[in-house]
């Protein structure tokens, strides 16, 4: 045999030697899926008991209670069921491919590195040594090699190392408190501030350092935080060591908090043995030292030490002031049937018929529903910015008597809630309130307080004037500043109206009807007095200006027939007070003066008298002058369908421009009356005017429009006077504009 071929087969020889003892690891086997058999014939049932013990000797044992796994060694503590369920699950499913006849230096079996067994809950026991990684060629999963004492070795597609290294910490649950929240029925904290809360009836209130109403959220929030408290480290404290150096020796903890659950149901006793008091059990976290944003924290009732995240202790101990219902009253709107205030401005009493508010006191009828409520609003929207709990003198901060009382009557209860509002601070800044019922003084900023009512009137109903449903106006009479004035609506044509007085003439339907329709429901934007006839104040009964309008109006009968009508005259006063409208019923002997809108003062000015001054029709318009300063200064003519220039026949006319001259004029009003009579034609500027239309028809007969330099009230428009119509007048600038026209204006383009 030549030396090369040795080589060769020597060669071989060795892989062959190499692949087999590959075969025996068992790193060629198929997947477990295809050739895979159980470790443990039967697999164990539930687990109860599981016990890992190391290389080394170390022992780390649980028990399994129900559900719940505990350490029970090296160290007594509740243990994180994931965790040990990782474990207990991986071996008592375990499933992997026989090896046979491999040494220890492979497998490591004969001196395993962890020892695990198991003891499920049929009392059954299972051992299981657990040896060397053994990396599968070609793959990233590794496989360990495992034996069941005297029955056989395997590898499985387990990787052990991880599960079973971990320390025993890590193994810990980091739950440091664990009850229902549901069952908390008192909190104390003591740290920054020192406060103790109980539940009532399934309220939250304070009891200490001041009895008051708590935010059930806020405080049912911090219990659910405290009663599930986690750590985000466990901290390994041997036994004797100093709590000092964590901050938690006793008495020197930073903050402690504490809860109380309900007692348990007592057991059922004889009726004649009185049953003992129960206290419910107590659990409280102390709070000591911090570390970066990490805190130390314990239960009082056991030796372990917890890190815990700073903002966690910092939602534990929130303020008193975030706890404390600030609300000084709150009540259902809808079920308030009474209300009596004792104001600045008197006494009130209201009381709510068929779900109307009426007053009772000082007077009697309907009050402001929609004021009523908005107070109502606003007494439950009051909140306090601070709180005084150490009153000793109610006197000291106005409220013994209080400034304001408002006690309000709830359907079905006895008790009122009461609000009392008090003096206010030295700067005026503040106001001191409280409710009848609490202990303590409110705080409030004053301008919470200032849309509050201060007297009667402003809870009095602000319609000044209504007429009846259906009412049909027919006379209106109205003093005014400027003359006094009757209209009445023909019987005939139900929207024409005429002027009986100071002239007989055609009254102006337009206005007077916007005038009616401001006075069928008048209401008053506030009440500024409500008192006695004779005790109204004289700048309401003597201001100047007054207009006093006289509305008689037929309504339906309430009564049969029904086809009967009733006539009543209702009388109102509107006038000016400098820039503010007010307005009255007269002869009341309830006066009642309200604040209106400022336009209405002026839209009971609006010309009554018909402000159709002038009647044209363009089609037979024949001839235009314009003059200025009574002379002529253009003159057009029209034959046929040809407006021309007799001046100059050559210039041509557009009648389409002269026709929306005459359109122009046509649809121009005054705006008002100076005078009824056309004299006095000096005080206009009217006797030398600034310019004229005349206006000549197919019938010869003529429309004359003179128009002056100036206006009423320094404004652009202007006084005017016509041929067809008695009286001066006054036009708008625009319109006056329209009316100035020079031959360009006419001329073709």
């Amino acid at each position: 045999m030549r030396p090369k071929t040795a080589i060769i087969l020597s060669a071989a020889l060795a892989v062959c030697l190499g692949l087999m003892l590959l075969w025996r690891t068992g790193l060629f086997e198929a997947t477990p899926s295809e050739a895979s058999r159980a470790v443990f014939h039967p697999a164990p049932s539930k687990p109860t008991e599981l016990t890992i013990t190391d290389s080394k000797g170390n022992v780390l044992r649980f028990g399994r209670t129900k559900d719940d796994w505990r350490i029970v060694h090296p160290i007594e503590a509740k243990a994180e069921n994931r965790r040990v369920n990782q474990v207990a699950d991986a071996v008592r499913n375990l499933a992997g491919d026989k090896v046979e006849d491999l040494g220890n230096d492979i497998t490591g079996l004969d001196s395993p590195l962890y020892v695990v067994k198991i003891v499920d809950d049929k009392g059954a026991s299972y051992t299981l040594h657990v040896g060397k990684e053994a990396p599968k060629i070609g793959s990233t999963a590794t496989r360990t090699y495992v034996r069941v004492p005297e029955a056989q070795d395997y590898v499985v597609a387990e990787e052990f190392t991880e599960k079973l290294s971990r320390p025993v910490r890590e193994f810990r649950d980091k739950t440091i408190m664990d009850v229902r929240s549901d069952q908390v029925v008192r909190v104390m904290v003591s740290g920054k501030e020192n406060y103790e809360l109980l539940k009532r009836g399934g309220q939250w209130r304070f009891v200490s350092p001041f009895n008051a109403k708590a935010i059930d959220d806020k405080v049912s929030s911090l219990v659910r935080k405290a009663a599930s408290l986690t750590a985000n480290e466990i901290v390994s404290v041997p036994a004797g060591t100093d709590l000092g150096m964590f901050g938690l020796e006793d008495g020197k903890e930073i903050a402690v908090v504490r809860l109380t659950l309900r007692p348990e149901e007592p057991a059922t006793t004889p009726a004649t043995t009185k049953a003992a008091r129960r206290r419910g059990k107590s659990y409280a976290i102390a709070f000591g030292r911090e570390t970066e944003d990490l805190i130390y924290a314990r239960r009082l009732d056991k030796d372990d030490v917890f890190l815990i995240s700073t903002s966690t202790l910092k939602d534990l101990q929130p303020k008193m002031m975030d706890l404390r219902v600030k609300q000084t009253i709150d009540v259902e709107k809808s079920e308030v049937t009474k209300i009596d205030l004792e104001l600045p401005g008197g006494p009130v009493a209201l009381a709510k018929e068929d779900g109307t508010w009426q007053m009772v006191k000082p007077f009697a009828g309907r009050a402001n529903a929609s004021a009523i409520n908005n107070m109502i609003d606003k007494i439950n929207s009051l909140k306090a910015e601070s709180f005084r709990d150490d009153v000793t003198t109610l006197a000291a901060y106005g409220l013994d008597p209080p400034k304001s009382r408002i006690a309000m009557t709830l359907v079905g209860q006895t008790q009122r809630p009461t609000l009392l509002i008090g003096n206010t601070s030295p700067s005026g800044d503040k106001t001191f309130v409280k409710s009848a019922s609490a202990p303590a003084v409110a705080v409030l900023p004053s301008k919470d307080l200032k849309d509050l009512p201060s007297k009667a009137a402003d809870l009095w109903d602000t319609t000044l004037l209504k007429l009846p449903q259906g009412a049909n106006v027919t006379r209106l009479v109205m003093k005014r500043p400027d003359d006094t004035f009757t209209v009445v609506r023909d019987q005939k044509d139900p929207g024409k109206w005429s002027m009986l007085s100071p002239i007989e003439a055609d009254a102006d339907a337009e206005n007077i009807t916007s005038i009616i329709d401001l006075l069928k429901d008048l209401s008053a934007t506030k009440i500024v007095f409500l008192g006695e006839k004779t005790q109204t104040p004289r700048e309401y009964t003597r201001a100047k200006g007054i207009i006093v309008t006289a509305v008689t109006a037929a309504s339906p009968a309430t009564t049969a027939p029904a086809e009967k009508q009733v006539t009543k005259t209702h009388v109102l006063n509107v006038f000016k007070i400098k820039n503010d409208v007010f307005a009255m019923q007269p002869g009341k002997k309830v006066a009642v003066v309200g604040k209106c809108s400022s336009a209405l003062y002026d839209d009971m000015l609006a010309e009554l008298r018909g402000r159709n001054v002038w009647q044209i029709d363009p089609e037979k318009i024949t001839g235009v002058k314009v003059l200025v300063e009574k002379k002529v200064t253009l003159e057009i003519v029209r034959k046929g369908t040809v407006w021309t220039y007799p001046k100059d026949p050559y210039v041509k006319i557009d009648a389409a421009k002269v026709k929306s001259f005459l359109d122009d004029i046509k649809k121009g009003k005054a705006e008002k009356f100076a005078n009824y009579e056309t004299k006095n034609l000096g005080k206009y500027r009217l006797d030398k005017p600034w310019f004229g239309i005349e206006l000549t028809d197919q019938a010869g007969k003529m429309l004359g429009i003179e128009v002056s330099h100036v206006g009423a009230h320094d404004t652009d428009n202007r006084y005017a006077i016509t041929s067809s119509t008695e009286g001066v007048f006054v036009i708008s600038a625009d319109l006056a504009g329209k009316m100035t026209k020079k031959l360009k204006d006419f001329k073709k383009e």
